[in-house]
């Protein structure tokens, strides 16, 4: 997607991104209605959600062409504000639709139907609203493998790769957690769903927080590279705290720091990304650190699952490890010099 966004008009790629999305509901909405129960059905649901998800790179370089460099950060925080509104919303208003008791005719496929609805609203809206923010060189390369070699540009000698690197090791550490501390919570604290479901919710509130009211103020401080490094100090002092021996009520403010530190890192992190290019590169390097973002999500769900075999206290402070690597490849001088901003940009 980050390679097709150069060469299409943006807003078709979104409009592709929004069919694809609404397709993955309507394979959930068919399994659930028709009780399959089928991992293969699920497994194609998902192949389609993660090709539709690749518009967050699309999103990012339209907001890297129209926007001035110093609101960069806060309007990418915006991306991130939506996404974890949704971790609040959706499990208290999904829950609600998928009970009979408060409609006779609600059931587990009612959420998935709610959801598709308001994806072909979106879908009318920016057909309405969304307006071309690069014009599209029909002459650039377009498929698969121009995007793997995208990826593998991203680890070659010189360029951006102190920077990718260190991102690479933060999205281990940023998503590490998200997998592995539910793990925790019912293990050392015997919760159930419901409780459990609470805290995931509490911790999408604090990014909601940082992204209205603290990233743009802290940008207009730190340079993004600079906010990152302390940020992501700061959080694997928070992952490592959530594992030190206390009541279930202290995780009311470890998990909550834990989120506000991460909240904080995530658009830095993109904004670094943009800030080191021209014009003409915001698609494919945006679109090379999301890849790069999902590539993380899902190493560390597997390194966190095999860490948390031993023990479900060990992949917590492992993921404070590797935010505090990332943290320290981010202040290298090679980092420092990749990150300096483009003088187009």
């Amino acid at each position: 997607m980050k390679s097709v966004g150069r060469v299409l008009p943006l807003y078709i790629v979104v409009f592709i991104g929004f069919v694809g999305y609404s397709l993955m509901i309507t394979v959930f909405l068919i399994a659930l209605a028709l009780h399959l129960h089928s991992l293969a059905l699920l497994a194609v649901a998902c192949l389609l959600a993660g090709l539709a998800e690749a518009n967050i790179a699309i999103a990012q370089s339209a907001i890297a062409d129209i926007a001035p460099t110093a609101a960069r950060n806060r309007l990418f925080g915006y991306v991130y504000l939506s996404s974890s509104l949704a971790y609040v919303v959706g499990p208290l208003v999904g829950g609600k639709l998928a009970d009979p008791g408060v409609v006779s005719w609600f059931a587990p496929p009612t959420p998935f139907l709610a959801v598709a609805g308001l994806l072909l609203a979106t879908l009318a809206l920016t057909a309405a609203r969304f307006r071309e923010t690069h014009a599209p060189d029909p002459s650039a390369p377009l498929g698969v493998g121009v995007a793997i070699r995208n990826v593998g540009a991203a680890f070659a000698r010189g360029g951006l790769r102190p920077v990718f690197a260190a991102n690479f090791v933060l999205y281990l550490a940023i998503f590490g957690f998200f997998r592995v501390y539910p793990m925790y919570l019912v293990d050392h604290f015997g919760m159930g769903v419901g409780r459990e479901s609470e805290f995931i919710a509490w911790v999408a509130v604090p990014i909601v927080i940082a992204n209205l009211f603290l990233v743009g103020r802290l940008s207009a401080r730190l340079d993004p590279r600079r906010l990152t490094v302390r940020c992501g100090a700061a959080l694997a002092v928070c992952l490592a705290a959530v594992i030190v021996p206390h009541p279930e009520g202290a995780l009311w403010v470890t998990l909550f720091a834990c989120g506000l530190a991460l909240a904080i890192c995530l658009p830095s992190m993109a904004t670094i990304v943009s800030e080191a290019v021209g014009p003409a590169e915001q698609g494919r390097a945006l679109g090379t650190n999301q890849s790069l973002q999902v590539g993380a999500e899902g190493l560390s769900g597997l390194a966190g699952g095999g860490l948390a075999a031993i023990s479900t206290a060990l992949p917590l402070p492992v993921m404070g490890g590797l935010a505090l690597l990332g943290s320290a490849l981010l202040a290298r001088p090679a980092a420092r010099e990749a990150a300096m901003p483009a003088a187009d940009g």
